[in-house]
């Protein structure tokens, strides 16, 4: 992801948004072909290791979980506009570079009177054998991002 060029753009502005969705190709259809997974992790590259050797979850700062929808062939990742803020923040040099890992997610539920809430209560490596194909054409390796400025 371009960071300084979009550093450029926004100058003193507010970063509120930077939703990222990233969109597959259809899946090969023949007795051998592996299926797509069903969560992926999306993480700056140098934080994959430590990631999974502490044992984190998710915190929509600086990873993201995202569902693979089979139907629309997308998986959402949200507003990531906390990564490239904590990454221009930390003043790093460059664009940063980004993992989608699959990933095997543990949920687990609280209860409110009720209704039960599911919540993310561990991440781990997905070892089942799976492939996804994303698409890397020009129509969807847009970002839109929206920003703001206080007079």
């Amino acid at each position: 992801m371009p960071a300084q060029q979009i550093q450029s753009v926004i100058e003193d502005r507010i970063l509120n948004n930077m939703s990222l969705k990233l969109r597959g190709l259809p899946q090969d259809e023949w007795n051998f072909a592996l299926k797509a997974p069903t969560a992926l992790l999306l993480l700056p590259e140098d934080s994959v290791k430590v990631f999974f050797e502490e044992g984190r979850i998710n915190n929509d700062i600086t990873s993201f979980l995202g569902h693979y929808d089979t139907d629309t062939r997308t998986c959402d990742f949200g507003n990531i506009s906390t990564l490239l803020k904590t990454h221009i923040d930390n003043g790093e040099e460059g664009d940063l570079r980004l993992m989608v890992v699959p990933v095997k997610e543990e949920v687990e539920y609280t209860y409110y009177y009720y209704e039960s809430i599911p919540y993310t209560a561990g991440i781990s490596n997905y070892l089942v054998p799976s492939g996804l194909k994303l698409r890397k054409d020009e129509e969807v390796m847009k970002v839109g991002i929206t920003s703001s400025k206080y007079k």
